[in-house]
């Protein structure tokens, strides 16, 4: 009998690279994760593609030392990063550059706000630095490279151009260029033209999950690399399998929820819910909605606005004590406001507090806040139950006010590496969707929070008061009134 093998799911995330071995029914073998390394140029901080390379190889090697045969490789990570290579070597021609570099600020500045919303019908996006086709076109500004000897690669694309030697992307990277048009699910190449770029500039686009080639590393030269959808649309693909109907919410240094819907083309109102879209397996669409201070403001209450910082035991002891709603509200807009009102200039503030209130209830304020704007988001669907990934899912207090404030159950997974899991359910249903549904089947359920109704009911009316204020905030200059 032959040995049972096993699949293997790369991510390549913003702090961390992983990399997990898992067996065909969805169990964990090994998993190994390291800081992503970082470095600088004359710019900002930037990721050497030399060390990226070393990095990931040695992380697929550990595990092919497992003595596990190796099916697959699927391959995940962020979606806005990229490189710029030469084509016919594929030498790195500029450092591989972050989603979150901001060198490309002036660029994107560039685009009126007409062009903007215009672009958003054939994208899905709202204009942003973070896109690849800004990175590239700076690339090719500051090295002086011929256009025509040059060919742009999203992250992931370059792990997988490392493994096997064929440049492709899928839908998800290539859509994160803001060069991809939704409707022909291509390039845009009307938009690419007056720009001096081609067909040659950038990789084929193939389906999520699809298998690109065999690996080229020694250990692992006989397993398929295949090419998976960005680390939101994988975690997001996952759960879809294991909770059909649920919406994904991923909850880290942001916090961003996803939905699906049948592909069509986009219009009026899908602008102004101030959420992005993009393509998602099987034809169909995804909405993304995103609060960028989630994670983030519960770190900054915990380390910056307490004399002495609080130790993760102590703020979830703060969220699980007793108690009803603080009749606290927090805008959680640190880092400007993306859904349902993309207002990038915007801030955070708290509203409603008297001489009675303390730190603590502040920090479940920070908490409330965040439901409250995961309410405004999810309201105008039909949402069964919320699973919720990452950090915060090891919160119950966090996630018994989410429930509470949402009105609906919110489920957390034993498992939490969903977007590497994802990876490999997408590579497995390029040949069988039933098998990927059975490696999903094998995600354990971690603790389920009901909504109390009585607690629901005592925030449903302080929520009706926060709606109030994010208009008066908001409305007067709402960048989708133009």
């Amino acid at each position: 009998m032959a040995a049972p093998m096993g699949c293997i799911g790369l991510d390549f995330g913003t702090t961390h690279i992983k990399a997990g071995l898992f067996d065909q029914a969805g169990k964990r073998i090994r998993l190994e994760k390291v800081p992503t390394p970082q470095a600088r140029d004359d710019y900002g901080t930037v990721y050497d593609a030399a060390q990226i390379a070393e990095t990931v190889t040695g992380l697929l090697q550990t595990l092919a030392e497992t003595g596990v045969p190796i099916r697959l490789i699927s391959v995940t990570g962020m979606a806005e990063a990229g490189v710029m290579v030469e084509r016919s070597t594929g030498r790195c021609l500029c450092p591989l550059l972050p989603w979150f570099d901001p060198r490309t600020q002036a660029l994107a500045g560039a685009v009126s706000r007409e062009e903007a919303h215009r672009r958003f019908f054939q994208t899905g996006l709202r204009n942003s630095f973070k896109y690849g086709i800004y990175k590239y076109r700076w690339a090719l500004a500051h090295t002086r490279a011929a256009p025509e000897q040059t060919l742009w690669l999203s992250a992931v694309d370059y792990l997988v151009y490392l493994l096997t030697g064929q440049a492709v992307t899928d839908p998800t990277y290539a859509a994160r260029t803001y060069a991809y048009n939704l409707d022909t699910g291509d390039f845009d190449w009307e938009y690419l033209s007056p720009l001096g770029l081609g067909r040659d500039n950038f990789p084929r686009v193939v389906p999520s999950g699809s298998r690109v080639g065999l690996c080229r590393l020694p250990g692992l030269t006989g397993a398929a690399v295949h090419i998976a959808a960005h680390d939101h649309v994988s975690a997001a693909y996952a759960i879809s399998l294991a909770a059909e109907g649920w919406i994904c919410d991923s909850c880290g240094t942001a916090e961003t929820y996803i939905g699906t819907f049948p592909a069509r083309p986009l219009t009026e109102a899908d602008w102004r819910t101030g959420c992005i879209y993009g393509p998602y397996p099987g034809n169909r669409r995804f909405w993304m909605a995103n609060i960028s201070s989630s994670g983030l403001a519960v770190e900054w209450f915990r380390q910056q606005v307490q004399l002495t910082r609080l130790d993760y035991d102590k703020v979830n002891a703060i969220l699980a004590a007793p108690g009803g709603p603080t009749g606290i509200f927090f805008l959680p807009a640190l880092t400007g406001m993306g859904a349902p009102c993309f207002r990038q200039e915007l801030r955070a503030a708290f509203l409603g507090l008297d001489q009675h209130h303390t730190g603590e209830d502040m920090l479940r304020a920070v908490v409330e806040g965040l439901g409250y704007q995961a309410r405004r988001i999810l309201e105008p669907m039909e949402v069964p139950g919320v699973v919720s990934v990452g950090g915060a899912a090891q919160s119950p207090g966090w996630m018994q006010r989410k429930a509470d404030i949402l009105g609906c159950p919110v489920q957390t997974l034993e498992e939490g590496e969903c977007t590497v899991l994802g990876a490999i359910a997408l590579a497995l249903s390029a040949e069988s969707q039933e098998e990927a549904r059975r490696f999903c089947a094998g995600m354990q359920p971690g603790p389920q929070y009901l909504c109390r109704p009585q607690a629901h009911s005592a925030y449903t009316g302080l929520y009706r008061n926060y709606q109030t204020w994010f208009r008066l905030l908001t409305e007067p200059e709402k960048e989708e009134q133009l």
